[in-house]
């Protein structure tokens, strides 16, 4: 049996079965009952890695010399060498901050000469649909994300044309996540035998996971002005990430405070126009949401919540008590996806021996500072707090409760 090697070269088109002829062929006789054709192509995969043996057919040149010929199948596994189907990983982010890395693959081989990834925040890629990145590369760096929840696609393409997008991966940057930096500023009254104007100040910084799912925001809360030079304080207080619910503080809690609010919603409530709502017990009316600006100027949808009933407020065992009465809170939080508290405002009256006299505390504040807004020029108009009593404004209702978080324990004059 004779075996002999040729050169062939194929202009390749749309026909799956063509001609190829050998030459020369000096190399060749009639003789000769057996051809093996082996497939290859400059594209790698595109074309199938296969031989066929046929039976040549002679034919004469017009220089009579005999040429081989044969029928073969053309047999293309991709045509044209467009991109294939790229694989989106699943995107991990285990530290819990607003930075992440999206990676895919292009299998069986690699075909795409730039690839673009695509976010948007529906899957069906309607809503805030952006190309994030476009690279060669098989990942991509997403860096800055506010909070929600984030979709992802990537699509290759060549010379040839665009490939198929790849499938569909999501990722939640949660309302607390590693990064997080919050500021409230405010001012209030304390009216008794004396007259206090009081400012108090309060950031948050939510620096690191303690484990997989619990956050600790470092906190600061200091007075200015400081008429009675109260100390300011520093403190850990500890959340889940994925619920939003306070779970431990480095300090101990105060049990003469009754009451308070949290200074971001944990993710399981919601709200609705005229529900009422149970914050600590205490049933508060909601409205909204209704439009308007941050302090710092961010424009926000916001829910509104007046407390219903007259309600404990504090109590250190003697014959004075704190009392709030129906109207007397007011608290704004984020409609959006941040949930944090935009606004207090809280009028507290002294009870003596169980008979209301005219001492009032006051403290008003609003959220000045946030990393978990969009960014985008100040609003022509700050916000307009309606009903805030005509006093320098103060002190925020920023937690859990009072009787957990340092910040809630403004300052009061004790009888």
């Amino acid at each position: 049996m004779r075996i002999v090697a040729l050169a062939f070269v194929l202009a390749i088109g749309l026909a799956v079965i063509t001609t190829i002829c050998g030459s020369p062929a000096a190399a060749l006789s009639p003789g000769i009952n057996t051809l093996i054709f082996r497939a290859h192509s400059s594209l790698g995969d595109a074309v199938t890695h296969t031989a066929w043996a046929v039976t040549p057919i002679w034919t004469a040149s017009s220089t009579t010399e005999l040429t081989p010929c044969a029928w073969l199948p053309m047999v293309f596994n991709r045509w044209p060498p467009i991109p294939y189907k790229p694989t989106l990983n699943a995107i991990a982010n285990a530290d819990a901050d607003n930075n992440y890395t999206v990676y895919w693959t292009e299998q069986p081989s690699h075909l795409a000469d730039t690839y673009r990834l695509q976010e948007a925040t529906d899957p069906a890629f309607t809503t805030n649909l952006r190309d994030v990145c476009t690279t060669w590369q098989q990942s991509c760096d997403v860096n800055g994300k506010l909070p929600g929840r984030y979709y992802y696609r990537v699509q290759g393409y060549n010379g040839w044309g665009y490939g198929e997008w790849s499938n569909i991966q999501n990722v939640v940057i949660y309302p607390l996540f590693v990064g997080l930096n919050l500021r409230w500023d405010g001012a209030g009254y304390i009216r008794v035998e004396e007259y206090y104007d009081v400012g108090t100040h309060v950031t948050r910084d939510l620096n690191g996971l303690t484990d997989a799912d619990t956050i600790r925001s470092h906190n600061q809360y200091w007075y200015d002005p400081n008429p009675k030079n109260w100390e300011s304080d520093t403190w850990d207080s500890f959340y889940s990430v994925s619920t939003g619910y306070f779970k431990s503080s480095s300090v101990p809690g105060d049990p003469s405070w009754k009451w308070g609010n949290p200074w971001i919603l944990p993710y399981d409530w919601n709200f609705s126009n005229g529900q009422i709502f149970l914050i600590e017990g205490q049933a508060f009316l909601v409205t909204g949401p209704h439009s308007g600006y941050t302090a710092f100027g961010k424009p926000v949808q916001y829910w509104r919540l007046v407390n219903r009933d007259t309600f404990l407020y504090w109590d250190a065992g003697g014959a004075w008590r704190q009392y709030v009465h129906p109207g007397d809170i007011t608290l704004w939080y984020d409609a959006g996806n941040t949930r944090l508290c935009l606004h207090t405002d809280t009028l507290r009256r002294y009870y003596y021996q169980g008979n209301l006299t005219s001492y009032t505390v006051q403290y008003i504040d609003n959220l000045t500072a946030s990393n978990s807004f969009p960014t985008a020029e100040r609003a022509s108009q700050d916000i307009t707090y309606l009903g805030v009593p005509p006093f320098q404004p103060d002190y925020a209702q920023k937690t859990e409760t009072a009787r957990t978080d340092r910040s809630l324990q403004a300052p009061i004059s004790q009888r």
